[in-house]
């Protein structure tokens, strides 16, 4: 079976396929059973060849800058809003926090992340909410946290009040618990999560594989729950931790491994 060279490379989930090309074309890559082979993008090669990145494209790859932020309520993830500061403001040298847990990504540039350029976010929180934000220059791992195949776990939780009552028996909260679990339909979406849970009575922990717009407080609002707080806590391994309000961190070598590594 064979397969082009460009997505072989690109399924290492190290780049991109477009990243893949620009190594070819670089001459950063090389064909470890056929080392003098000419390359190009489109070209048809056995699906079990082996390859490696020369040291040139792994340079790229390392300088390229993956980081979390602990977004504060009133910042926004990327879209324009004149009511609202962007939340990549806050990815100043000085808002640094330097973890002693685990070996962080060092780029050698010390250009505050702010001022890069193709800095993205991947997994949108709304003006409302805060928690995990994550920033990246990597297309491959954009996709694998945010494609339309992600199998990546994001997880909330999410502080609810019911607007008609104090509190709420036992069984009124299973009810709704259980019908959060079964899927909500609302404005031609069906919204779902991979799990729903109680945590005590007026908070509830969600794992989403991808959200729609609003879509944990549409599926509360179906139910009967007004969202007070929402907060994102995980995308995949990577966890929120003791990271501080409005400080962000680089990702570990182990973190960045779990996003880009073939399932």
């Amino acid at each position: 079976m064979s397969i082009r060279v460009n997505k072989l490379i690109a399924a290492s989930g190290l780049c991109s396929r477009r990243q893949a090309d620009q190594y070819i074309q670089n001459g950063w890559i090389r064909l470890i059973d056929a080392p003098t082979q000419a390359l190009h993008p489109g070209l048809q090669v056995p699906s079990d060849t082996k390859w490696e990145f020369l040291p040139a494209a792994w340079r790229d790859i390392q300088q390229k800058v993956s980081l979390i932020l602990h977004k504060p309520v009133g910042y926004v993830s990327s879209q324009p809003n004149p009511s609202a500061k962007p939340s990549i403001q806050l990815l100043t040298n000085e808002n640094e926090w330097k973890s002693m847990k685990s070996k962080p990504q060092q780029p050698q540039q010390r250009k505050a992340p702010r001022n890069l350029t193709n800095l993205a976010v991947a997994g949108r929180l709304d003006l409302n909410s805060s928690g995990l934000l994550l920033f990246t220059q990597q297309g491959a791992l954009a996709k694998a946290v945010i494609g339309p195949n992600s199998q990546v776990e994001k997880e909330y939780l999410v502080r609810v009040r019911d607007p008609s009552s104090e509190m709420l028996h036992f069984d009124q909260i299973q009810e709704r618990i259980h019908s959060l679990r079964q899927g909500i339909k609302d404005r031609g979406d069906f919204l779902e999560a991979v799990s729903v849970e109680v945590l005590n009575e007026h908070q509830i922990q969600f794992v989403l594989h991808a959200g729609k717009h609003h879509h944990l407080r549409r599926m509360c609002a179906a139910v009967g729950w007004h969202v007070e707080a929402l907060k994102r806590v995980r995308i995949g391994t990577c966890l929120l931790g003791g990271l501080p309000l409005g400080k962000w961190r680089y990702l570990s070598d182990e973190e960045l491994a779990a996003f880009l590594s073939p399932s």
